[in-house]
């Protein structure tokens, strides 16, 4: 019955999309800048049917800005082959769960099976929980509304309360529900305590004993694959034609649970916090990478100027506002010279080198923040606060708003390697209950996102670093309360993700070791397919090389 409640709740969720409150008919509005023509790519550029959108409204086509949030959301421009995945991953969700509760039922020593259970299904509630908090915050702001100003600048026409009525409660339905069972939980296993998956005794922690093996191997693969997930949102978002299919939007949602920010807590697990590491690894590994960085920097204006330019002049030799346009998405130079070589090499990182740059300053202040007694708490509450600043302070060359943004992830990370958690953790993963756990949390999300009644642009508001201002055209006081929310969910689906991982070694394991490869030059073939004119076309310009259908390059191109 509890697993037939919560299946219903997450499965209502997307049914209430359609129940609109008044307000929500102008909900969304966009950012003043058209980003197809920014000079900068950022991690948290605008949709493009929100481009769309606001071409529209000045020709008069489609004031309502909300119509083209909603009409590019998963639930109404999926269609049936979204609608019938979603149902896939449903059946499978509710099989996963249906297994645990057949081998207790059928298998012997029942009460420690149903403990163990309990223990199990604890990532499964608190996700739910987690991401019930962020739809009720999504379904406010759809219910607030924002419109455009005669001057075409966003507003919000009310700070009030309001909220659509479908979604809003489907959320406090399923998130009540999170509550109860973790409370149950809780109970139960104080009135039985069992043996299973208990934690370290303190005498072990404070010597610090090395991690097992396994734990390794498991952040190992888990860098692996989501390197793999990092490269299928690259094949996808690089162009604009590619990102305007709906499958895209689904697999956002999907991803930026969890994708860049599992490797951020990966990145944290290896990371050097010790004391007696200061002066070694601390300040070894840094200046590395931030040589890399500079080096792959310099490397692609030099590429992008030199190679990728000319070959877009050939290519779209028809429109050459089209392919300076084309140009100007990925990289700023328009005239090489020392100065303007400088002034990028020291400026915004170019494309994703941004994720170097941080990992460059996380390593720096983790021996420092983790002597705080509560880092991760601290962690979350800054990042949760940031998105206050003024929106120039996340366009600077050096700014410290996005690394901050996705720091708790770094020090959750961090904080499993240095009070040995990953041990509590690779015994709690190894159980057969916690897998399917796993596989129904994934599957679960996996299905929401395939029938989101919100478009990215909507879920982008917690999801991607960025201020508020710039993402929901206001500050109000309860964006911070959808953001922990949108943390705790997508902690919770990393380590669903990692759980699943193989404990033995492998060639992808081993293959992992050389992540930062793979992660900084994967742009160059994509570029050169961009250049080339086999991928990513004007879909609108009849004069553009023959090619393949959006979905079908994004396939052929991963």
């Amino acid at each position: 019955m509890s697993c037939a409640w919560v299946l219903f709740s997450l499965l209502y969720v997307p049914v209430g999309g359609l129940q609109h409150s008044k307000g929500a008919e102008s909900v969304m509005a966009m950012n003043a800048t058209d980003d197809a023509a920014s000079p900068i790519k950022t991690p948290f550029h605008q949709p493009l049917h929100l481009l769309k959108a606001k071409f529209n409204y000045f020709t008069n086509e489609s004031p309502d800005i909300a119509n083209a949030n909603r009409k590019h959301s998963p639930w109404e421009a999926g269609g049936k082959g979204m609608q019938i995945s979603a149902v896939l991953l449903l059946a499978a969700a509710v099989t996963s769960i249906g297994v645990i509760a057949v081998d207790i039922a059928i298998r012997g020593d029942r009460k420690t099976r149903i403990l163990k259970a309990i223990t199990s299904l604890h990532i499964l509630w608190v996700a739910i929980l987690g991401m019930s908090i962020a739809v009720a915050c999504l379904s406010i702001f759809r219910g607030q509304g924002a419109h455009y100003d005669l001057l075409g600048t966003a507003y919000r026409p009310t700070s009030g309360l309001r909220y659509d009525e479908g979604l809003f409660t489907a959320a406090c339905v399923s998130g009540l529900f999170a509550v109860y069972m973790i409370a149950a939980a809780f109970i139960v296993r104080k009135l039985y305590p069992s043996k299973g998956y208990e934690l370290l005794n303190e005498t072990a922690l404070q010597q610090g004993q090395s991690p097992p093996s396994e734990s390794f191997i498991r952040f190992n693969h888990a860098r692996y694959f989501l390197l793999m997930g990092v490269f299928l949102c690259n094949a996808t978002s690089m162009t604009r034609s590619t990102e305007s299919i709906v499958l895209w939007d689904s697999y956002a949602t999907f991803a930026n649970s969890f994708v860049l920010l599992a490797l951020v807590t990966v990145s944290g697990y290896y990371s050097a916090f010790r004391q007696s590491e200061l002066v070694t690894k601390r300040l070894e590994r840094p200046m590395k990478l931030a040589v890399i960085y500079y080096w792959n920097q310099a490397l692609t204006i030099l590429f992008c100027y030199y190679v990728f330019r000319p070959l877009l002049a050939v290519t779209y030799k028809h429109n050459q506002g089209y392919q300076e346009n084309v140009y100007r998405y990925y990289v700023p130079v328009t005239t090489m010279n020392l100065l303007t070589f400088t002034q990028t090499l020291f400026g915004y990182p170019i494309l994703f080198a941004w994720y170097v740059q941080s990992l460059v300053a996380w390593l720096l202040m983790a021996p420092y923040w983790m002597r705080l007694s509560y880092p991760i708490t601290v962690s979350v509450a800054l990042a949760c606060l940031l998105p206050y600043l003024p929106e120039g302070v996340y366009k600077d060359g050096f700014s410290p708003a996005v690394t901050l943004e996705l720091f708790p992830f770094f020090v959750i990370g961090a904080s499993m390697r240095k009070h040995s958690y990953e041990r509590y953790f690779d015994d709690f993963a190894k159980g057969t209950y916690t897998r399917l756990a796993s596989i129904a949390g994934i599957c679960l999300w996996a299905s929401f996102s395939a029938v989101s009644p919100f478009s990215f642009a909507e879920w982008r508001i917690f999801a991607s670093p960025g201020t508020y201002k710039d993402k929901a055209f206001d500050n109000q006081w309860w964006y911070p309360i959808g953001k922990v929310g949108w943390i705790l969910g997508s902690t919770c689906i990393i380590f669903m993700v990692v759980a699943l991982m193989p404990s033995q070694q492998t060639y992808f394991s081993k293959a992992s070791n050389n992540w930062l490869v793979p992660y900084l030059s994967n742009v160059y073939v994509f570029l050169l397919l961009v250049a080339s004119g086999f991928y990513g076309r004007n879909l609108d310009d009849p004069f553009d090389p023959p090619q393949l259908s959006p979905g079908r390059q994004c396939a052929l191109v991963f």
